[in-house]
């Protein structure tokens, strides 16, 4: 009986894990998989039948082993050095510089990259879903670095409204703003625009915080001097962010 619960729980566990994909919050994939095994569990348990009780026991195991996974544990979210080496080499490879914040930035461990022919992006902590996501999936990463190689220009006023702050790394450094929320710190070097999304701190100060960690895929320490932005560039952020003073 006891491994008939234990079965009972992998069951409950692939039935919570298809409501998250099909679009519910990690919470109500949650309660579901807490409602089908720690209610017969208990029911179970109550019965006072030994026989029973085993199967309580196994459903309670499960319960147990899968929360410490997904809660505590997660192994899953962070990359082993291996990926993390061949991320980097793929980086380099490229041609292009791209930035980062190194293996670890503010306790989130490096989580996931992806590198296109016109960006690479990096991506720390956890991805998490929309409060009401409508087709499921993650959206917002605690930290995500972005590093733009196209024409960071077309668009015209995508950075309008932005704030000029205090240089990181010797090069123009902008406050991102979208609407009445602010948001993301941008840095310009080159051709190339760096965005740091900093999801897990809310104010401005700890957000610079983090973006003054920014490394260069390919160096040891945070960079300390980048080259400046070409002069189309830097003539757009002239344009669009105002001055903090």
């Amino acid at each position: 009986m006891l491994i008939a619960g234990a079965l009972g729980g992998a069951l409950a566990l692939t039935a919570a894990f298809f409501t998250q994909v099909a679009g519910h919050s990690q919470a109500v994939a949650f309660v579901l998989f807490a409602g089908l095994t720690m209610v017969p569990a208990t029911i179970l348990w109550l019965s006072r039948n030994v026989y029973l009780r085993g199967g309580a026991v196994g459903l309670a195991a499960t319960f147990v082993t899968a929360t410490f996974v997904v809660l505590v544990w997660h192994p899953w979210t962070t990359m082993d050095a291996e990926e993390i080496e061949r991320a980097e080499a793929e980086a380099l490879a490229s041609g292009h510089p791209t930035f980062y914040l190194g293996h670890k930035a503010a306790g989130y461990q490096l989580n996931d990259h992806y590198l296109g022919a016109d960006q690479a992006n990096f991506f720390y902590g956890e991805c998490h879903p929309e409060p009401e996501p409508s087709e499921g999936g993650c959206v917002t990463w605690d930290i995500a670095v972005y590093t733009s190689w196209e024409d960071v220009t077309i668009g015209g006023d995508a950075i309008a409204g932005c704030l000029r702050l205090e240089p990181v790394a010797g090069v123009p450094t902008v406050y991102l703003r979208y609407g009445t929320r602010t948001s993301d710190i941008a840095l310009f070097t080159g051709d190339s625009q760096i965005t740091i999304e900093v999801e897990s701190a809310s104010n401005l100060e700890d957000k610079l915080r983090v973006a003054r960690g920014v490394q260069r895929v390919g160096e040891p320490e945070p960079a300390t001097a980048l080259p400046a932005p070409t002069p189309h560039i830097l003539a757009y952020v002239e344009r669009h962010c105002a001055s903090t003073s």
